[in-house]
C-alpha cells in the first residue's frame, strides 16, 4: 500500500465522523481512535510518514521489505 492509499483510507475512515458539510471529520475520528490530531495533520500534509498510532487505529503496520528483482518505483 503507498502512502497515498493510506491517505485516501484515513480520509474514508474519517468522513463519517465530519459534524459540518465539507469537513474530513479527521478531528472526531482521531478523538475515537486516541491517534494525535498532529500526527495526522502532518501526514496529510506530508512532514512525516504515518505513526504507529495512526497505523495502529486504521489496522496497518509499517514494513520495509527488499524489492522483488525487476521492480520498480
Amino acid at each position: 500500500m503507498t502512502l497515498d492509499q493510506v491517505k485516501s483510507l484515513l480520509l474514508r475512515k474519517a468522513k463519517p465522523f465530519a459534524v459540518k458539510k465539507g469537513s474530513t471529520g479527521i478531528y472526531g475520528w482521531c478523538e475515537a481512535h486516541g491517534v494525535a490530531r498532529t500526527h495526522v495533520s502532518d501526514f496529510l500534509a506530508g512532514r512525516r510518514g504515518p505513526m504507529a498510532d495512526l497505523l495502529e487505529a486504521l489496522g496497518l503496520e509499517w514494513r520495509v521489505m527488499r524489492k522483488t528483482k525487476g521492480e520498480t518505483k
